[in-house]
């Protein structure tokens, strides 16, 4: 084909697949019925695209925009690390002003939250799990994401609470390590997109970073998302300049990150790990003693992590090959989250306190019910797919774009990054949960979608100085609306925690200490999903100055009456009772006696 065909041809399909991102978006985004919140963001939308477009068609704009396109790259072409540790740094001061005027509002109170903090605890008493309470007592301790019955210890992969025992051995508060690790994922993705594509568009791929909600809510909560970025970030830097160099320290760094991944968030791990590993099987496929030599490092590498994994499967469950979560999961879900089950009544779990049974209920059992394989098939476009494109995007109007990217997978290490976000739509596909927040993982691989459509344009229209100028200034003034003004809305509102905020405010003025409180559970007034009954600020709940346990009853409740009364008689007791938080009053009872006191009146 004539040069000139090939390149007139080349331009049709760009505008085609233009054309085929502009149907999806006006389906799926633009057929949504009106809402005021919808206006504001489209009038926004109309501005920044305005504000782009009158900069690209204004010769002096134009043409100073370009100067400073020009200047940014040549000043920031040799000075790679130290833009990344002050972006680290700006990006850091930018969310503590962010969250600001919601910093009181910030403390542990998802489940998950407390999972993490208790496993972080007994990790730095060298501890993966403690003893079990005897079976009386462990339904007063038994709380979702922890196991209870032949240790006690948390559901979770330990990655995390790896990440947060430097945190707790200086008694820092929690929200640093998610906002440290969100803020050097920020300074390693401008050193992953400036090397891909340049260092201005280093700066705009962080830019878009930062814009996004779902980033900025990770980077306070005691979540897996944060570390995972930036370890993911660090693997995918190390497969780069192991590319280039083929040096076992660089393969030796990928293994050790990949280890971290995959005891921190496993499917995600997955994703990132076979495209690196199948270009590295690709590039050295010719070569067997190195390919060898780099397998043996990367295994080495991942080895410490792996061998905690199975430390810590065998301590929970008992078994070497069992996981922690497979095990919790087998005991509280009707099924496994992964993959698609047809939940009949007799395999919904009967022996759940009442917590559980309305997490069960409301929550896990109707998204049982609402994905089978023919409802996620007819829906994926308008559910799944739609959620990454909201969440990972400054705006969803940049997914007609995307399609552009396809133009630009030649090159291997733009094709791995396509292929991590590939996998993970198809990997979770046959997961039960998809929730906003899963999508950080896949935030780098979107963002460098995104610019190589900006790529694809300037190749099939390099002359096209407006073009070319516009669709930049687009993208960096629909990023740019998302962060001004500072005007934070808080990561959690006081009716979220309705019952974690006023029992954390009466428990640190406990009249009498050390105390027991047993906190009531009313699905009526109260939810599963603010919990107050975990003690994370131990590693161990007999250790706490404050002992937060379930209230069962009066008959039940003799067992941890004299279960204390035995070990720690001088404790006091008290009762939590959400019904009278509900009321306006005060839901803290007066202390009802010590364990020693109780266990004698109570026959």
């Amino acid at each position: 084909m004539p040069a000139g065909a090939s390149h007139r041809f080349h331009r049709i399909f760009c505008l085609l697949l233009l054309a085929a991102g502009l149907a999806y978006w006006l389906i799926v985004f633009r057929s949504d019925p009106p809402d005021p919140g919808k206006i504001v963001q489209a009038r926004i939308r109309l501005l920044a695209i305005t504000i782009a477009l009158v900069a690209a068609l204004a010769p002096y704009l134009r043409l100073r925009t370009i100067e400073l396109i020009e200047w940014t790259n040549a000043t920031l072409f040799f000075r790679p690390i130290r833009t990344a540790l002050s972006i680290a740094i700006v990006t850091a001061i930018y969310i503590l002003l962010y969250d600001w005027a919601s910093r009181e509002l910030l403390f542990i109170r998802l489940n998950d939250e407390h999972a993490y903090m208790i496993q972080a605890r007994m990790m730095t008493h060298g501890r993966l799990w403690m003893p079990p309470y005897p079976p009386a007592i462990t339904p007063f301790f038994d709380a979702l994401a922890l196991v209870g019955d032949r240790v006690y210890a948390a559901m979770y992969f330990p990655g995390t609470a790896l990440a947060m025992v430097p945190f707790v051995w200086l008694n820092l508060p929690f929200w640093l390590m998610p906002l440290l690790a969100a803020s050097l994922a920020a300074g390693l993705l401008y050193l992953l997109i400036a090397d891909l594509f340049d260092p201005f568009r280093g700066l705009l791929g962080v830019l878009m970073l930062i814009s996004l909600a779902s980033f900025r809510d990770v980077s306070h909560f005691l979540l897996s998302e944060a570390p995972f970025l930036a370890t993911e970030l660090v693997c995918l830097l190390a497969w780069i300049k192991f590319r280039r160099q083929l040096n076992l320290g660089w393969a030796l760094l990928i293994g050790i990150t990949a280890g971290f991944a995959a005891i921190t968030r496993p499917l995600d791990a997955v994703c990132v790990a076979v495209p690196v590993g199948l270009a590295i099987i690709w590039q050295l496929r010719r070569q067997p003693r190195p390919l060898l030599q780099a397998s043996s490092a990367i295994m080495l590498g991942a080895l410490p992590f792996i061998l905690l994994l199975l430390i810590q499967s065998k301590g929970i469950t008992g078994h070497w090959g069992t996981l922690a979560e497979s095990y919790y999961n087998q005991q509280n879900f009707p099924a496994s989250p992964l993959g698609f089950h047809d939940v009949s009544s007799y395999q919904i779990p009967q022996n759940t306190n009442a917590i559980k049974r309305q997490w069960l209920h409301d929550w896990i059992l109707p998204k049982y019910a609402q994905y089978t394989p023919t409802i996620a098939l007819q829906t994926w476009y308008r559910g799944r797919l739609r959620v990454t494109l909201e969440r990972s995007l400054p705006d969803p109007i940049l997914a007609i774009l995307l399609p552009l990217s396809l133009l630009c997978l030649a090159e291997i290490r733009r094709l791995v990054m396509a292929a991590i976000l590939v996998l993970f739509l198809f990997s979770y596909a046959f997961y039960l949960f998809f929730l906003d927040h899963y999508v950080v993982a896949i935030m780098p691989s979107m963002i460098c979608l995104v610019l190589m459509s900006l790529a694809a344009i300037q190749k099939n229209w390099p002359h096209a100085k407006r073009l070319n100028t516009f669709v930049p200034l687009c993208v960096f003034t629909l990023s740019l609306a998302t962060l001004w003004p500072l005007k934070p809305i808080p990561p959690v509102s006081p009716s979220d925690a309705a019952d974690q905020r006023p029992a954390n405010a009466l428990l640190a003025h406990l009249p009498k200490m050390p105390a027991v409180v047993l906190f009531r559970f009313d699905p009526s007034v109260a939810s599963a999903h603010d919990d107050p009954v975990y003690n994370d600020t131990v590693a161990w709940p007999d250790d706490a100055q404050v002992i937060r346990a379930r209230d069962l009853g009066p008959e039940q409740n003799r067992a941890i009456y004299r279960y204390y009364a035995q070990r720690q008689p001088n404790r006091f007791f008290y009762v939590y009772d959400p019904q009278l938080r509900a009321a306006g009053k005060n839901p803290l009872s007066p202390p009802l006696g010590t364990a020693a006191e109780l266990a004698k009146t109570q026959p």
